[in-house]
C-alpha cells in the first residue's frame, strides 16, 4: 500500500496545533489525535465474534469494558505481522543454508586446485542483495543485522584472502585460512542467524490503542508500534485518483523528519467496526 498515492485529494484536515500519536503497521506510518488515545495496552485474549468485517480481531476485556478490536494491517490490506515473521525467519533460514554451501565449495575447489567462481563481494551474493533493499523495523533488529553484517563480510573477505593465496601457491596457507572460517566466522553467522530468528519471535508483542469518542464505547486498534506524539505539518498532496483506504484516511501530513504519515479518521474506524 503506497498511501500517498491513496488520497483522492488536497488535503489541510490535520491541525498542526494539535498532538498526534503517530504509529506503525506493516511499514507505514499513521496517526490519530491524542484526544482520541485512551489508553495503550497489550490486549487480552481476544474471543472471536461471528459475522463481522473481516479486520475485526474480536472483542476483548479491558477492566470489565467489553471493547471491539480492529486489526489495522487487516484493513490496509497487509499480512499479518506472525505471516511477515515467519517469511523472514524462513528467509534468513535459506541465506544460513546458502552460505554453508558457498564454504563448502568454497573448500573444494581449494582441496582441488579449482576457480572459486561463487561471489566474493559481500554486496552480490544473495543474502548481500537482500540486505541492501531489507529495511529493520526495530531497534533490536537493527542491531543484530549490524552485527550480522559484520560476519558476513569477514566470511567473505576470508574467500579473497583464500584465493590470492592460492594465486600465489600457498595452498595449506589457504586451507587454514578456511578451517578458521568454518570454526568461527560461519560459526559466527549461523548463531547471529538464530539469534535474529529468535528475536523476530520473542519482539512480537501486540500494542493496541484504545480509542474513545464522547458517547461512544472504547474501540481498540491493533498496531505493530507507537512511534511517537507530536505535532504533525499538514500536507498537500497533489488530486490524484484512488481511493483512502475506504474513506480511513482523513488526511496527509510530514513528521519532524519529513517523513509522510497518513491521518486516520476515527469515525470511520468506529464505522468499519460496527460493519
Amino acid at each position: 500500500m503506497e498511501v500517498g498515492s491513496q488520497v483522492a485529494q488536497s488535503v489541510t484536515a490535520i491541525d498542526a496545533t494539535d498532538l498526534q500519536v503517530v504509529f506503525s503497521a506493516a511499514g507505514h506510518r499513521f496517526s490519530v489525535p491524542h484526544k482520541v488515545v485512551e489508553q495503550m495496552v497489550t490486549p487480552p485474549a481476544v474471543v472471536r465474534v461471528p459475522n463481522v468485517h473481516h479486520a475485526v480481531r474480536g472483542v476483548v476485556n479491558l477492566r470489565g469494558v467489553v471493547v471491539g478490536m480492529l486489526d489495522l494491517r487487516a484493513l490496509i490490506g497487509a499480512p499479518s505481522a506472525e505471516s511477515e515473521a515467519a517469511a523472514l525467519a524462513t528467509e534468513l533460514d535459506d541465506h544460513r543454508r546458502a552460505h554453508g554451501a558457498w564454504l563448502d565449495e568454497l573448500e573444494a575447489a581449494t582441496t582441488e586446485g579449482r576457480s572459486f567462481t561463487l561471489p566474493t563481494d559481500p554486496r552480490t551474493c544473495e543474502f548481500g542483495r537482500w540486505r541492501e533493499t531489507f529495511r529493520p523495523t526495530n531497534l533490536q533488529l537493527h542491531m543484530l543485522m549490524s552485527r550480522m553484517d559484520g560476519a558476513h563480510r569477514h566470511i567473505h573477505e576470508v574467500a579473497e584472502q583464500t584465493v590470492r593465496l592460492l594465486r600465489r601457491g600457498q595452498r595449506e596457507g589457504a586451507l587454514a585460512v578456511l578451517a578458521e572460517a568454518r570454526g568461527y566466522g560461519l560459526g559466527r553467522l549461523a548463531q547471529l542467524f538464530d539469534e535474529t530468528r529468535e528475536a523476530l519471535s520473542e519482539s512480537r508483542r501486540d500494542i493496541a490503542l484504545v480509542l474513545r469518542r464522547a458517547g461512544r464505547t472504547p474501540l481498540a486498534l491493533l498496531v505493530d508500534s507507537v512511534d511517537a506524539v507530536s505535532t504533525l505539518t499538514p500536507a498537500r498532496v497533489a488530486e490524484q485518483r484512488g481511493d483512502t483506504l475506504g474513506g480511513l484516511v482523513a488526511g496527509l501530513a510530514t513528521d519532524r523528519d519529513g517523513a509522510l504519515v497518513a491521518a486516520l479518521d476515527v469515525d470511520a474506524l468506529y464505522l468499519t467496526a460496527s460493519d
